[in-house]
């Protein structure tokens, strides 16, 4: 009868513990989701700001350009170049730094032609060679790399050709062993063809 009981008790107290435990995990597992969605909420509503923030500015500084006194259109013409040469970066640099597997890497050329020229596309440096066998390492070595931040300001502006440096912070993976770096660029812009025509990095 008392070994019934023991036995019975054992039960109940592991059944019992099992539930908390549970409960445990799963209430830390709805914590950890709802702090993931206010981070991602946090993340859009700050790039909303971002954006709103950057329209309001370029409306000011087209304003300035067409109504301003001399000394505020080159200041308007200087911020609008550099604005362009900003905007164009970020999504260039962005495809160039970001993949995951050999896929993602192969495919960034292309995916770059939307916003800069072929010649420009073709930069080893950046890209690659373009074949398969060059990016199996990335499958291989289990190579993953994300833009962190870029940061860009406009060096000069002749005609339609926008010129600035561009400094590209990235994270890089490597069989789980992650690393942090920083490339400096010069690079070149062409209004007129909307597309970046020179990039090289600085050692």
């Amino acid at each position: 009868m008392k070994k019934d009981f023991g036995i019975t008790f054992m039960v109940a107290f592991f059944t019992v513990t099992m539930f908390l435990t549970g409960a445990s995990v799963y209430k830390a597992i709805q914590t950890s989701d709802q702090a993931k969605a206010s981070t991602e909420e946090l993340k859009k509503t700050t790039q909303a700001y971002a954006d709103k923030k950057a329209k309001i500015e370029q409306d000011v500084y087209v304003y300035a350009k067409n109504n301003g006194s001399p000394e505020m259109k080159s200041i308007a013409n200087h911020c609008l170049d550099e604005s362009a040469l900003k905007g164009i970066s970020k999504k260039f640099f962005k495809i160039a730094f970001t993949y995951g597997d050999s896929k993602s890497y192969l495919a960034r050329r292309s995916e770059a032609k939307e916003y800069a020229t072929p010649s420009v596309v073709a930069n080893r440096g950046l890209f690659g060679n373009g074949t398969k066998s060059s990016a199996e390492i990335v499958d291989t070595l289990n190579v993953s790399s994300r833009l962190e931040n870029l940061t860009v300001f406009l060096t000069s502006t002749n005609g339609n050709v926008i010129t600035g440096k561009a400094m590209a912070q990235y994270e890089m993976s490597t069989n789980g062993n992650q690393k942090t770096g920083t490339k400096t660029y010069s690079i070149s812009y062409d209004t007129s063809l909307g597309k970046i025509v020179n990039v090289s990095e600085l050692k």
